[in-house]
């Protein structure tokens, strides 16, 4: 429901400089929402150079996303703190679903790794 009010001043005609102040606000939003991504982007690069030093023939699939999860979580804290609070909700299982069931038993195997020069990247079957 809106209130007739409430619409009509959303439809009343904008002065310049209203619509200037409006158009200067959009403009910080993106903004701030961009450093945001490219923030987060650096977080999960950072992290994904580190996991694939780790990931070896044999190394635990398990073991390595709990390590990925940990170097997310630790570079979140500390770039957004007021935040944290939202990382430690507990997951359980049923709230996402993945490729791979076998828990610890799943290890990486040899040829999942391509690394070619210019990228970096895991391959899976």
């Amino acid at each position: 429901y809106i209130h007739q009010e409430d619409y009509a001043e959303k439809l009343r005609p904008r002065t310049e400089e209203e619509l200037r102040a409006i158009q200067e606000e959009e403009e910080r939003e993106v903004a701030d929402a961009t450093a945001k991504h490219e923030t987060a982007g650096m977080i999960a690069a950072e992290a994904l150079e580190v996991l694939l030093q780790r990931c070896r023939p044999g190394a635990s699939v398990a073991a390595l996303c709990e390590q990925g999860d940990a170097l997310v979580a630790d570079g979140l804290r500390k770039m957004f703190p007021d935040k944290a609070w939202m990382l430690d909700r507990q997951v359980n299982a049923s709230d996402f679903s993945t490729k791979f069931s076998g828990g610890d038993r799943v290890r990486v195997k040899a040829n999942q790794l391509e690394v070619q020069e210019g990228e970096i990247g895991i391959g899976f079957p």
